[in-house]
């Protein structure tokens, strides 16, 4: 029966390139860099051993996402490089010497399971002879950079399924299926990575409360899980089949079954999770200016008034135009009259992705929905997850904003990297809250 290690060395060995990465208390590592979000490796509710394991926490551990890897191994406490070295070492060596044609390995007795875990070169590794879990930080910590989570098989598993429990607290998890016919026919473009992964948006919070000492939440986005990229040890890649299930609590990656047969091993990134650190939209979208778009949100104060539109956008190349968005009023869920327009002028793009403020000013807001429109003339290019609920594409429109609005196509949800300023009013109170994927945006910022 495997036995369980029970040591907690003291004091821990750590290599000294690995020192900045991560601290270490109580079989827990944390990582150091956490301007962008704090991530915990390991479990520390449960400190007596160490777990394969990782917690990410934005805005002050507001919100949360943790997956831990499905394995028959015991829990171990945390050892040294060495430990972690020997193991590796044997594996290599039992990798080498057992290969049949076409570098699949022969079915091997069984070995004892009990891992080791250390900090080694930047990296928690967590170590056993047919399967590793390696966590590390992409970057530097900051926007645009990740946080991995790798699973390495050093062996053929007996399933293509790598199971993950999960919990999670205040997220909304929004799936990014392969672009749709009139998305294509509107600009859009996303990512191979970004086609079957998840954006990460926090499910009650959007905006910047900054002004009023509170936190800001920007476009409300906590992060965003991209589609494992999964790779053996001649170069031979798939791409794995990500699913959450919130309601199991599990998180899966299906590797393809053939890729599995004819794999050499070790197979790297076998499950990939790539948690990315980012605040924008996954998707681009060439946004003409014959071919606006609308949002639909819930404004949910006791009074208020518009200030501005923020949009993260740029100029398409060889173009130069500018951000002129609009604010109609809701009619029953459709596109109702104009209430506020910038139709010329507006706030001039850049070459490179920026946050883009335009004022845009209407007093008179009520507890109600409403619509934002988002154009950019010419040709401007914008970022946006598929998720939410209501958008419409004004396709028909011969000048800008008109009033009404006729001919519109609804469909397509989407939240688009854009939100508003609000000017505090007199009585009310802020509130900024997202309901199923509909942000109630309150007297200082919201988001769409």
């Amino acid at each position: 029966m495997p036995h369980i290690i029970d040591i907690k060395p003291d004091p821990i060995s750590i290599d000294p390139v690995a020192v900045d990465a991560f601290s270490l208390e109580d079989n827990t590592f944390t990582a150091a860099e956490q301007s962008f979000a704090s991530v915990e490796v390991g479990d520390s509710k449960q400190p007596d051993d160490f777990y394969p394991q990782v917690k990410i926490m934005r805005w002050d551990n507001e919100v949360n996402f943790s997956v831990r890897l499905v394995t028959g191994a015991p829990p171990v406490a945390v050892s040294t490089p060495d430990d972690v070295a020997a193991i590796q070492a044997t594996t290599a060596t039992r990798i080498a010497g057992n290969l049949k044609p076409g570098g699949i390995i022969v079915k091997q007795p069984p070995v004892d399971p009990t891992p080791a875990v250390a900090l080694v070169d930047d990296k928690v590794q967590w170590v056993t002879p047919a399967v590793e879990a390696h966590f590390y930080q992409v970057g530097d910590g900051l926007e645009g950079d990740s946080f991995e989570f790798e699973i390495v098989l050093n062996e053929q598993p007996s399933t293509n399924v790598i199971s993950m429990t999960l919990q999670t607290k205040g997220l909304d998890f929004f799936y990014q299926s392969p672009l749709t016919l009139e998305e294509i026919k509107r600009g859009a473009s996303r990512p191979e990575n970004v086609v079957g992964s998840y954006a990460v948006y926090h499910k009650t919070m959007a905006g910047d409360f900054s002004a009023l000492g509170g936190k800001n939440y920007l476009a409300g986005k906590a992060f965003h899980i991209f589609r494992p990229r999964i790779e053996d040890a001649t170069g031979n890649w798939v791409w794995g089949e990500l699913n959450i299930d919130e309601k199991a609590g599990l998180l899966t990656v299906t590797i393809p079954q053939d890729f599995l047969d004819k794999a050499v091993y070790p197979v790297r990134h076998a499950a990939g999770l790539e948690f990315g650190y980012h605040t924008v939209g996954g998707t681009e979208e060439a946004s003409y200016s014959t071919v606006p778009s609308l949002c639909r949100f819930l404004f949910n104060g006791s009074g208020g008034t518009l200030a501005s539109i923020v949009l993260y956008c740029k100029n398409y190349p060889g173009y130069t135009t500018s951000h002129r968005p609009a604010f109609y009023a809701d009619n029953a869920g459709v596109v109702g009259d104009r209430l506020a327009k910038v139709d010329s002028g507006g706030t001039n793009l850049g070459t490179d992705y920026a946050w883009v403020e335009t004022p845009l000013i209407y007093p008179g807001l009520v507890t109600s929905y409403y619509w934002v429109g988002k154009a950019t003339g010419n040709y401007g290019i914008v970022k946006y997850d598929a998720g939410g609920i209501g958008q419409a594409q004004a396709g028909n429109l011969t000048t800008p904003w008109p009033n009404p609005v006729t001919g519109c196509y609804y469909g397509n949800d989407v939240i688009y990297s854009q939100f508003a300023t609000y000017a505090p009013a007199a009585t009310g109170q802020a509130t900024a809250k997202r309901f199923g994927g509909v942000p109630y945006v309150g007297l200082n910022k919201g988001v769409w």
